[in-house]
This record gives C-alpha cells, sequence and structure tokens, in this order.
C-alpha cells in the first residue's frame, strides 16, 4: 500500500528505438529485453497503488522510423504491456497517445486499438509536448468516442505558459 494515500504517476518509457534516435534516444536493445522488463516492472508494483503511462511517443512516431515488421512488433510489446500491467491490482495503465498537434485523432484511434487499448485503462496526451489543455481536451474526447468510450488523462505539467513555437 502507498504512504499517505498517495498515488504516484510513472512513466515506463523503455521501448527498443525510442524516439527514434532524436531527442530521448535509447531504450532496450531488443523486445526480448522489454518483454522481461515490462513483467519485471509490473511484478515490482505489486502491493503499490499506481498510474502507469506508457510509453510516451511510441504510438506517434509508429510509422516514423520502423519498419511495417517493426512496427508489428512495437504493437505486440505495448499489447504485452498493458496486459502485464493491468493483470497487477493497484495499476492504472494509460497508453501514451501524443497530442492534439500530431497525429490525426481518427488514425490514433486506430494505432490504440491495434496495441491493445481496450485493456487498458485509458490512454494518456501531451506527456512530451506544450499543447494547450483545451487542444488536447477536444482531441481526447474525439479519441474516446473512436475507442468505445476509453477514459483519457493530460499532462498539463509542461503548458502553463502555453505551446512552444514548434508544437
Amino acid at each position: 500500500t502507498n504512504a499517505n494515500g498517495t498515488v504516484p504517476v510513472v512513466v515506463a518509457y523503455n521501448l527498443p528505438n525510442r524516439d527514434c534516435g532524436q531527442y530521448s534516444a535509447g531504450g532496450l536493445t531488443s523486445p526480448e529485453l522489454y518483454r522481461k522488463w515490462i513483467h519485471e516492472f509490473a511484478k515490482a508494483a505489486g502491493p503499490f497503488r499506481m498510474i502507469v503511462v506508457l510509453e510516451p511517443d511510441a504510438l506517434g512516431q509508429l510509422t516514423k522510423c520502423l519498419s511495417p515488421a517493426d512496427q508489428q512488433v512495437r504493437l505486440g510489446l505495448l499489447k504485452e504491456a498493458i496486459d502485464a500491467l493491468s493483470a497487477t491490482a493497484g495499476v492504472s495503465v494509460y497508453l501514451d497517445a501524443g497530442h492534439a498537434k500530431w497525429i490525426p485523432a481518427p488514425e490514433m484511434a486506430k494505432r490504440l486499438i491495434a496495441a491493445g487499448i481496450a485493456n487498458a485503462d485509458g490512454f494518456s496526451l501531451n506527456v512530451s509536448n506544450y499543447v494547450s489543455t483545451e487542444e488536447n481536451m477536444a482531441y481526447g474526447h474525439a479519441i474516446s468516442a473512436a475507442t468505445g468510450g476509453k477514459h483519457f488523462i493530460v499532462d498539463t505539467s509542461r503548458n502553463g505558459n502555453g505551446p512552444t513555437a514548434d508544437a
């Protein structure tokens, strides 16, 4: 159990070829290592209550640097991660869906469905950007409608000054 009734928000960010070699390059070097890591992560969550935001930008960049075969591997890894985390009592899992100015809502909904959103608690928005809450709320409602009413959360931690010029 958590001290003082707190519920931390944790980001799981370790997919192979994460961020397509850009600012946050890294992640594990193989699908096999990722599978082992995410299952260990879920096991370590054990008795704790937490919210896990799963793999920022993984779906937004799905077609940017991955071959069609590697895209299918990534979708499979995300499904497996959702299943492992969702099977852990006390863990709520939200698969990252980018932000309102990146992938059109109908396409992002298709990617979320392909990645197993049906077994997640919902999806997250704006984890790695500065897009306004209002824009993300409209985007989130559109995606939710296309994914059977899935719940979503919006990260507002970096949008106090509004979007950046490149957003």
